[in-house]
């Protein structure tokens, strides 16, 4: 026969037991949700320009990475996007702060970037509505390569 004193001990421990475990799993998930937005904040501040652009750094032929058989031609009001060396599209464009803005000629669309990077030998465009990232290279030439597959 077991003395009543040990199932009471006994539930008491189970009771123990899985409040342990009940806590444990909601610090498990305060733990992950405190990683995930502490990565979200330092991606956000890594990626956010901290100073405005300066627009004349934008002029001149652009190569995107990896693959620069994409080129853009900026000349201060105009981009010309050109795949392996044929013409594909010409934008109208603008730099409002931190902002690049292209609108298309041919049907008036309107492209958004955020201006990431911008130095003498790099370009980081994000897409505002996709979140798309595009990098790419200054070309050291000023003529637009004309490439055979």
């Amino acid at each position: 026969m077991i003395p009543a004193s040990y199932h009471g001990r006994h539930n008491s421990l189970l009771r123990y037991r899985k409040h342990n475990i009940f806590m444990h799993k909601h610090i498990s998930y305060l733990i992950s949700l405190i990683c995930v937005f502490s990565i979200a904040l330092i991606v956000s501040i890594r990626c956010s320009p901290k100073e405005k652009v300066d627009p004349a750094k934008l002029i001149g032929i652009w190569n995107k990475m990896p693959d620069s058989s994409s080129q853009s031609f900026y000349n201060g009001k105009n981009c010309i996007n050109y795949v392996l060396g044929h013409k594909q599209a010409a934008f109208d464009y603008e730099v409002m702060d931190n902002a690049l803005i292209k609108t298309d000629r041919s049907n008036g669309e309107k492209y958004q970037y955020t201006i990431v990077k911008l130095t003498e030998d790099s370009l980081c465009l994000r897409h505002i509505s996709s979140g798309t990232q595009l990098s790419f290279w200054r070309s050291k030439s000023s003529v637009i390569v004309q490439r055979r597959n």
